[in-house]
């Protein structure tokens, strides 16, 4: 495990660019977009924290599940950047999304404030510390 400063470097430039690219051919990219949009039909949530949002990979379920409000966290302003690239309105519910560039172990927002945090492909990168602080503030907000 690298610490979170590490990690957080690592996702700019090339490898911000050609995140989706790369990902989207690993067997796991298929199986973990339909884990999450199993788990999400089944909670139907209004509400979403997703930290690290990266290049929005998620956005489309979210509109499909009709999700209200989704606030995406990231710490690269390039994955960010590629995550509003993907924004779109929905034509049966305008799903509300906000975009800032934060840190996992410090989510700018008030306790309780979601029904539900996604944090996919991260915690496995990140030290132990890190990890716990996350999964504090995950279960925090």
């Amino acid at each position: 495990m690298v610490s979170l400063k590490q990690t957080s470097l690592k996702y700019r430039g090339r490898k911000a660019a050609t995140y989706d690219e790369i990902r989207t051919r690993q067997a796991r990219w298929k199986l973990e977009n339909e884990t999450v949009a199993r788990w999400l039909r089944a909670l139907k949530p209004d509400t979403v924290v997703d930290c690290p949002i990266g290049t929005g990979r998620f956005l489309d379920i979210y509109r499909d599940l009709n999700v209200q409000s989704v606030y995406g966290v990231d710490i690269s302003e390039e994955m960010l950047a590629l995550a509003a690239k993907k924004m779109k309105p929905n034509s049966k519910k305008g799903t509300c999304l906000e975009l800032e560039r934060g840190n996992a172990t410090a989510i700018d927002t008030g306790d309780g404030q979601y029904d539900v945090a996604v944090c996919v492909r991260f915690l496995d990168l990140i030290d132990e510390e890190a990890m716990r602080m996350t999964m504090d503030e995950l279960c925090r907000v």
